[in-house]
Order: C-alpha cells, then structure tokens, then sequence
C-alpha cells in the first residue's frame, strides 16, 4: 500500500481546489475530520462551511514517475507527482475527493 494519506490538489489556480484521502486507509467520516484539520484556518475565518460526508465522492489517483503534460504541474516534473486518473490504470488507488469551492460560503 502507497504512503499517500492525503493531500490538497490544486488543479489550475493559485489555491487547492481539492482535497483527496485516501480510501484504504481512512473511512469517509474519518476523511471529513482530516480535511477540517488541515484546512482549519479557512473554517475559522468563515471562508468555508464545515464539511459533511455528503460533499466527499470516491475517485482514483496515482502516482505518476514522470508528470504527464496534461496535468499541468509546475514544478519540478523529474521529480513526479500524484493527479487524478482512471480507476482502470496501472498503480490507481481509491481517494475520497471533496471540491474545496462546494464548501464556499
């Protein structure tokens, strides 16, 4: 099983746009208290609406060696990186996805 637990994705923008955890290892009730943890802030300045299981969907992720063009990564892409694909590839996981912009107030 990967190290990946969780993490904030950001798919073009200057801020995460979604927040994925790992379905193996957390359960959805479990994936709701870990993205209030890391997101707290934005909980406490009133920017977000606290997070119910309904907001989380199930989707597949994975690790890429070499980050693919499509995926728009601006960092250093010799080094990989994790991005949303499809169930059916080599290496996919199971996440919990919330889109962060659902839970704008």
């Amino acid at each position: 099983m990967s190290n990946f637990t969780h993490m904030g994705f950001n798919v073009g923008g200057s801020r995460d746009t979604d927040f994925v955890v790992h379905a193996k290892k957390y359960t959805k009730t479990e994936a709701v208290e870990v993205l209030k943890e890391e997101y707290d802030f934005n909980f406490d300045d009133g920017l977000y609406r606290k997070p119910t299981e309904d907001d989380f969907t199930e989707d597949y992720v994975r690790w890429y060696v070499r980050v693919p063009e499509w995926c728009g990564y601006d960092g250093d892409s010799s080094k990989g990186c994790y991005s949303f694909c499809d169930k059916s590839e080599k290496g996919s996981f199971p996440v919990w996805r919330c889109e962060l912009s659902k839970l704008i107030m």
